[in-house]
């Protein structure tokens, strides 16, 4: 006799709680999330974003919703919306592309505005195009920054009108450099942009040196390398150092793997073409050409 469909259900959701449980004792971290302090949420959020651990996906969703709609929130709530914004991004997990557009829709703090468009450059881009648009009409210079960067890793050529527009009216040099770094991944006048990126490194403006490393590295433009490294020679902040030295690392392996991978489609090349015999020189029957 076959089991009732209510007690076949009934059963899955059992299964489903014990093993949402066993989870939890598991990982301690999870129970912190779900019941832990102020500073013990905020610790095991950043843990379990960086670990990718999505059994804390709903846990996370209901802390990016911490905190009364349309009222002025505490520090502490907003923190807490910002840090679970982050988290579900490093989750790579494309359910939480609703659950961020809908808090971006209702959220009234900068800090957490700034925090969902970091969560969505990690995420694929469908259902959330508007959110990167509003970010890039915003006033306030920490959220268009985040969207430039996010536009840049959307792969949404879409986007290139309105970056152009930034970078032409923008005063901020960092702000102009950071759309010609999202230009330059959205294929938009390349070599043009790669060269506004390079001559960041000659700024008078560190902040702007820094930011010019940065993009050159994460654009992977291994032709960046020469001018990095004499950008090195002359520079004398510590910090723009250490990010060019980050830049010249990231792109040395890059051009090392190109190079490795050239040279293997010409292995594999000249293996798929074989040994070439000159005419005549082993005829059929194994005789000798004469």
């Amino acid at each position: 006799m076959k089991a009732p469909v209510f007690v076949l259900c009934a059963v899955s959701f059992t299964m489903m709680f014990v093993a949402a449980a066993v989870s939890a004792a598991e990982n301690p971290y999870i129970e912190l999330l779900r019941s832990g302090s102020y500073e013990q949420r905020i610790d095991a959020m950043l843990r379990l974003g960086f670990a990718g651990n999505r059994v804390a996906f709903f846990y996370l969703v209901e802390n990016l919703d911490s905190g009364r709609d349309g009222e002025a929130s505490p520090v502490r709530r907003i923190r807490i919306r910002s840090v679970a914004a982050e988290a579900l991004g490093r989750l790579r997990d494309d359910r939480a592309v609703p659950h961020l557009v809908a808090r971006y829709g209702r959220e009234q703090s900068p800090e957490v505005k700034r925090s969902i468009l970091f969560a969505l450059s990690f995420l694929k881009p469908a259902g959330a195009e508007g959110v990167v648009d509003d970010g890039l009409a915003s006033g306030d210079e920490g959220v268009l920054f985040e969207a430039i960067r996010t536009a840049a890793l959307s792969g949404d050529a879409a986007h290139a009108p309105r970056l152009r527009e930034i970078a032409a009216k923008s005063p901020l040099e960092r702000v102009r450099l950071s759309c010609a770094y999202a230009l330059v991944m959205l294929g938009d006048d390349v070599e043009k942009n790669s060269a506004y990126l390079a001559a960041g490194l000659g700024s008078r403006d560190p902040e702007s040196r820094f930011w010019a490393a940065v993009n050159l590295g994460e654009a992977g433009r291994t032709g960046s390398l020469g001018g990095l490294a004499r950008a090195r020679e002359i520079e004398n902040m510590e910090w723009v150092k250490r990010e060019i030295d980050i830049a010249a690392a990231r792109l040395a392996v890059m051009r090392a793997r190109q190079r490795e991978k050239e040279e293997d489609g010409r292995f594999d090349h000249l293996m798929a073409d074989g040994p070439k015999e000159e005419p005549g020189t082993n005829p059929p029957g194994g005789g000798e050409a004469k």
